[in-house]
């Protein structure tokens, strides 16, 4: 499949106060690819992630969407221009149920006048569990009833309910056993292999290589390389991300 091209950072940055996070970023993301964000703790991967998930705001430098200028006044504006992020902290809010966690900010759909009708959002949240195989998961449950893993996946089947064009899973795959993580390996690739854009970032060099079609490497919050599939290697791909040779 012929790749598009849905995302493009110009000189992205991000500062926290004087910390430059993100120091004037071009990456390009198409569609009908699983791009893989890669670097040490502090190289600028979530931060990037957050900026196109609306998470965070833009210092300086722009995002492009489809050709357009895309300023995410939040994260819900950035799901409205389909795009859905997992997040590595937990997603989920404690003491509501796997289906109002599901349908967070968007209650209003499920009734009118602040009457909110529990059995359609139930039936709604039904689904979109069922989309990725979390039948055995009770949308009329607290979500505290859950394990991690279990909230994790609730959080997944959350942003693919919303049909994303770009799906970004941040650091995800390690709080998953195998089984989680073979759901969210599936997704990704189905997602890609129906024209979508994946974004994932994980420091499990031997899954991003398994899994991606091209790795972006960042250090110190500027872009290195970016590394098609073809070119994977271990050794340089680890001695691209530190700068050095690795002994």
């Amino acid at each position: 499949m012929e790749k598009t091209l849905f995302i493009q950072t110009v000189g992205l940055t991000k500062k926290f106060g004087d910390v430059v996070a993100v120091d004037n970023v071009d990456m390009d993301v198409f569609k009908g690819e699983i791009r893989g964000l890669i670097g040490e703790n502090g190289s600028g991967k979530s931060t990037i992630s957050s900026m196109i998930s609306g998470i965070h705001t833009i210092t300086s430098g722009k995002i492009m969407l489809d050709g357009k200028e895309f300023r995410p006044s939040g994260a819900l504006d950035a799901r409205n221009h389909k795009i859905s992020m997992i997040v590595q902290e937990m997603g989920t809010i404690d003491g509501l149920t796997v289906a109002e966690n599901i349908f967070l900010g968007e209650e209003g759909k499920f009734g009118k006048a602040g009457f909110v009708n529990r059995a359609k959002m139930n039936a709604e949240a039904a689904k979109a569990l069922a989309k990725i195989g979390l039948e055995r998961i009770r949308p009329e449950d607290s979500i505290n009833a859950y394990s991690f893993e279990d909230r994790k996946l609730v959080e997944i089947a959350r942003a693919v309910y919303y049909d994303p064009e770009l799906f970004i899973v941040d650091e995800t795959t390690t709080a998953l056993s195998q089984d989680g993580r073979d759901i969210i390996h599936s997704l990704m690739r189905q997602m890609r292999d129906t024209g979508k854009a994946v974004l994932f970032i994980s420091h499990d060099l031997p899954e991003l290589m398994e899994i991606c079609d091209a790795l972006t490497v960042l250090r110190d919050g500027k872009l290195i390389a970016t590394i098609e599939r073809k070119d994977f290697d271990e050794d340089k791909i680890k001695q691209t991300m530190v700068g050095r040779v690795i002994e």
